[in-house]
């Protein structure tokens, strides 16, 4: 080795300026590129908010180019404090930062050279501070700075009308082509802004966290995206938490941890940083965590899951991670486990400034133990099932989403119980379309009053139906076959309407609703629109009296023009009526059918005419949805149920019971459980075989017989509220025999799920109508009196 101290001179290491080039190789989203600038200004605003000089009226604008020309520029500048010459020599040098990433978000630096580099190959900084008369600004130019072989670069100097002024400025120009051609499609540009306004949402608002600023592209105003929640006064009791809201708020503060400002990690304790060769400066640092966890108005497959925040901006959003836990087993998914088609609506904003994220700023690091402090505090650290974490050894689990799933993780109310009581619109497509309004700033949907009235409505439906035995009054249609308030993708927004009165409709001399017996159905009143001709129908549907002036001669149903300004329409139907005495008729398809009839006659008139089949197809593939009969969506409900099913029955059997459950099986059973177990890799054959949860990886013919053999484990209220043990005529033959047709006749039903929870898409031959008609009957003649956990 060399000695030191006889070397000749020194080696000159400073990178070679196409370091900068590379850097622009690697890849980062254009939005996040634009996102790493605006940082930049965030930070300046932070750090005049913590030193206690707040900017008067944050602003930061941005300005992209709207058309692939050679003099296309992008701009990002605001009202900050500015940068002193001396930082701005420093600050765009790639790796530096003046500040710690705990506090800051970028601070110029890696990220600085990362994004410009992605989206140019010349770019200008111009800053100034209050009280300056002139802009101090450099350029960085990557031919110049390869031809030239050194980083140095000219200060630049310009004058300023306004001494007060101050601020930063950064343009990009000589963009490269696919940045071009990506800013100039409008689509692109309407997914900037989405994004933006998803990442600074928190801050975007009038109350922001940790600050407010306002931010600007191409001269319009960015909004916060908001999570469409329930009111956080709406609660519902649970035996398990007590009172739960709809929106739980938390704040965890956490003890102070020691921190190395020089490497910039979070150490151990105060001895010293093991990272660096030399003493450096390390002090106690303060952490918390906090936020809300949610529940949304409308379910989804994809559009639910927990935004993860860094200082004011969003790095996760939609994340479903807390949704699993991981056991030696593998990783097992809890939410949502209750619908069948695998929607959620659990939503929620959680802050975490001190966990570190990854240089794209798209993930938090799972690897910083402030990650699993975070998920512990949030969801436990065990299962958020009551009866899964019973089994596994766990103590009560009062984390926020625990308390949250306590209480809604049900998307449809077992039997017995109510819409209200989790707090859920039975008609989801119609809820998402309100959410759209809602985004979209339509006034009277911006508080949950009207989804609450969907609520209500069915809720009330539903008592009516048990009390009658029908669905409605006076109908012979078996409750929730054919529910009349099934539609999809309605805004409830007021539009103008295509038609005039010459198309149907007579301009009302009927006395106003409100002298009149009506009830409005709010699961029917919406704005009903269609793709194949661009028209669009407001309609406010009332429930009347057979004596109703708009339902002369005994008719069961009518439509007419009610406002002619806004092409409102008033939808009127007698319910009593024996025209909905019918599995096959329902007040929406009068509806329906009465709109496709208006608009086939108005494009009758025209060069263009669409048939009346044509538009009724479509209106009820858009707005009667769930009353298909889909073989998919039927089978999906069905394995949902006897998923469940295998649930109840290991969470009723005593404990020291359980064991018996595989012990009792015939040996042929006992080889499908074993089968189930290897192909569900399932290692842990002696626990699951002991505390019952085998049968969640068993076919469902294994809980048949299990049913078959110990009815008590879920009749009677156990699970489903059909009699057994309640059945005593004081006769013991009589009473065997009216139980064993009691469970015969639910085995039946238990059969039917059976039967089509095995049918997929490889099956040659499609189930027809009437078998998938059964099917459904039976799925609600089954649905459980409760959660099988609970």
């Amino acid at each position: 080795m060399a000695d030191k101290e006889n070397s000749a001179g020194e080696f000159d290491l400073q990178p070679d300026p196409r370091v900068l080039v590379m850097l622009g190789e690697i890849n980062l989203d254009p939005w996040r590129c634009v996102a790493e600038l605006v940082d930049n200004s965030i930070d300046g605003f932070l750090s005049e908010d913590r030193a206690g000089r707040s900017v008067a009226d944050p602003e930061v604008t941005v300005v992209v180019p709207t058309q692939n020309v050679p003099s296309a520029r992008l701009e990002v500048r605001d009202n900050g404090p500015g940068m002193t010459v001396d930082v701005l020599e420093t600050a765009v040098r790639a790796g530096w930062t003046s500040n710690n990433p705990i506090d800051s978000l970028g601070l110029f630096g890696m990220g600085f050279n990362i994004a410009t580099a992605r989206l140019g190959t010349k770019t200008e900084v111009w800053t100034t501070r209050e009280g300056e008369s002139v802009w101090h600004g450099l350029e960085i130019d990557f031919e110049t700075l390869q031809q030239q072989r050194h980083f140095r670069t000219p200060r630049l100097i310009k004058e300023k009308a306004d001494s007060s002024q101050h601020g930063t400025q950064i343009v990009i120009t000589q963009l490269k082509e696919q940045q071009k051609d990506w800013l100039a499609k409008s689509h692109n540009r309407s997914s900037l802004r989405r994004n933006l306004a998803q990442a600074y949402s928190s801050m975007l608002r009038s109350n922001g966290e940790p600050i407010s600023f306002a931010l600007t592209l191409n001269g319009t105003r960015i909004s916060a995206w908001q999570h469409c929640t329930w009111d956080e006064e709406r609660a519902v009791d649970t035996a398990s938490h007590g009172t739960v809201p709809a929106v739980i708020s938390f704040s965890y503060p956490l003890p102070e941890r020691m921190f190395c400002n020089h490497c910039m990690q979070w150490r151990p304790d105060d001895a010293g940083c093991a990272n660096c060769p030399r003493p450096v400066d390390i002090s106690p640092r303060q952490r918390i965590i906090h936020g809300w966890v949610g529940l949304q108005r409308y379910q989804d497959t994809k559009e639910y899951g927990f935004d993860f925040i860094r200082n004011g901006r969003k790095i996760e959003i939609g994340n479903k991670d807390l949704f699993t836990w991981t056991d030696e087993d593998g990783d097992q998914i809890e939410y949502p486990v209750d619908d069948q088609r695998h929607r959620g609506r659990f939503v929620g904003e959680i802050h975490v400034d001190h966990c570190r994220v990854s240089y794209a700023k798209d993930r938090f690091d799972r690897t910083d133990p402030s990650w699993l402090e975070m998920r512990n505090l949030v969801r436990g650290n065990g299962p958020i099932r009551p009866q899964i974490a019973r089994q596994a050894g766990y103590g009560e689990n009062n984390s926020p989403l625990s308390k949250l799933f306590a209480a809604f993780r049900r998307n449809q109310p077992s039997k017995g119980s109510s819409w209200s009581r989790i707090i859920c619109v039975q008609d989801n497509d119609r809820a998402k379309s309100m959410a759209k309004g809602f985004r979209d700033g339509e006034p009277n949907l911006q508080t949950d009053e009207l989804w609450w009235k969907l609520v209500e409505e069915q809720d009330d439906k539903d008592i009516k139906t048990k009390s009658t035995g029908a669905d409605g009054e006076g109908s012979n249609v078996p409750g929730g076959l054919l529910d009349d308030d099934q539609s999809t993708d309605g805004s409830g927004q007021t539009s103008t309407g295509e038609a005039s009165a010459e198309d149907g409709g007579q301009d009302g001399a009927e006395p106003g609703p409100g002298d009149i017996d009506r009830r409005q159905v709010f699961s029917l009143s919406q704005t009903y629109s269609l793709l194949l001709t661009a028209q669009k129908i407001n309609v406010v549907a009332y429930e009347a009296v057979a004596n109703d002036p708009m339902l002369a001669a005994e008719k069961p149903w009518n439509l007419k023009l009610s406002d002619n300004a806004t092409g409102t329409y008033e939808f009127v139907f007698d319910v009593s009526h024996t025209a909905f005495g019918s599995a096959t008729l329902t007040p929406l398809d009068a509806l329906l059918a009465e709109i496709a009839h208006l608009w086939a006659d108005y494009w009758a008139l025209t060069q263009t005419p669409h048939a009346f089949a044509s538009i009724l197809a479509e209106l009820r593939e858009t707005y009667a949805g769930e009353a298909s009969l889909d073989p998919i969506a039927v089978a999906e409900e069905a394995q949902q149920l006897l998923s469940g099913l295998a649930l109840a029955i290991a969470g009723n059997c005593p404990e020291e019971d359980r064991g018996s459950l595989y012990d009792d099986l015939p040996a042929s059973l006992q080889k499908e459980v074993m089968e189930g177990l290897a192909a569900n890799s399932v290692t842990n054959i002696s626990r699951v075989l002991g505390d019952g949860a085998f049968l969640q990886h068993s076919p469902p013919s294994v809980s048949r017989h299990v049913v078959a053999s110990k009815p008590n484990l879920v009749m009677d209220g156990e699970f489903w509220d059909f009699p057994y043990e309640q059945l005593d005529y004081l006769d013991t033959s009589l009473t065997e025999k009216v139980r064993a047709e009691a469970l015969a006749l639910l085995l039946n039903r238990l059969d039917d799920l059976i039967w089509v929870a095995g049918r997929d898409s490889s099956h040659s031959i499609s189930p027809s109508r009437e078998e998938l008609l059964r099917a459904r009957m039976s799925i609600q003649l089954l649905v459980p009196a409760r959660d099988p956990v609970e």
